[in-house]
């Protein structure tokens, strides 16, 4: 079984090093600057693609529920060429080299009992793509796919209409930056960052800002420090 520590994976990811997945490669996630490149919106359709779930198939769910998101995946890989295309395009992307594609199975390389995407592999990567972004998985849409449920499902896939993840809509990519740019590290060095260094930064600057002003209101009476702990407020506690 692989172990990954979470906190291991946030350190690395706050430093910007890419996390190891023993026998596929190291999970890199684009700077800023490589997003921006590529476009925004393609980069957060491959996001989604790599956060797959069997919760879209929301006609007759109980028919998968024996099946895990990894075999459904698999199934899906297995009869649609054009699917799988996009799929590895969304690995290619944080890993820097397409998987390879072998009578059913997905590995890196050449093909070894390491180099196999495994189901614990796959749910590896979900976990570190959901950390590395501040995403959380649900369920957006009901798909409609009766009889044909696999095939109009990729068909909406390949039209990016699925959606299996969402980044909490309160500000864009574009005000994020343009917010921590011209707060903290400059306009000119905020593109280097990643991802995760950018939403852990918009949080941090955010805990920093309200424990200034609890503090700001306790000293002008606006505020009552007897009701407040100052130790569960204190811009240093865990970014959750």
């Amino acid at each position: 079984m692989i172990q990954l520590n979470e906190e291991d994976i946030r350190l690395k990811l706050l430093v910007g090093l890419p996390i190891e997945i023993k026998g596929i490669g190291h999970l890199h996630l684009p700077s800023l600057y490589e997003i921006i490149s590529m476009n925004e919106s393609t980069y957060n359709t491959n996001i989604s693609y790599l956060l797959f779930s069997k919760d879209n198939l929301n006609e007759n769910p109980e028919e998968f529920d024996p099946y895990s998101d990894y075999e459904i995946l698999i199934s899906f890989l297995y009869q649609d060429s054009s699917f799988r295309e996009l799929i590895f395009n969304a690995l290619e992307m944080v890993f820097g080299e397409k998987p390879n594609y072998k009578e059913g199975i997905v590995y890196f390389g050449e093909l070894s009992e390491d180099s196999v995407l495994t189901e614990e592999k796959w749910e590896i990567i979900k976990k570190v793509i959901m950390i590395g972004n501040f995403i959380e998985v649900k369920k957006v849409e009901e798909y409609k796919a009766g009889n044909e449920r696999a095939r109009k499902f990729i068909e909406k896939l390949k039209k990016q209409k699925a959606e299996a993840v969402k980044i909490k809509p309160k500000q864009s990519l574009h005000s994020i930056i343009s917010s921590i740019g011209w707060k903290s590290i400059g306009i000119d060095n905020v593109f280097n960052l990643t991802i995760y260094q950018l939403y852990n930064g918009l949080r941090t600057l955010d805990n920093i800002d309200n424990y200034h002003y609890t503090l700001t209101g306790i000293y002008t009476g606006n505020i009552d420090g007897k009701k407040i702990k100052m130790s569960e407020i204190h811009w240093a506690n865990i970014i959750k």
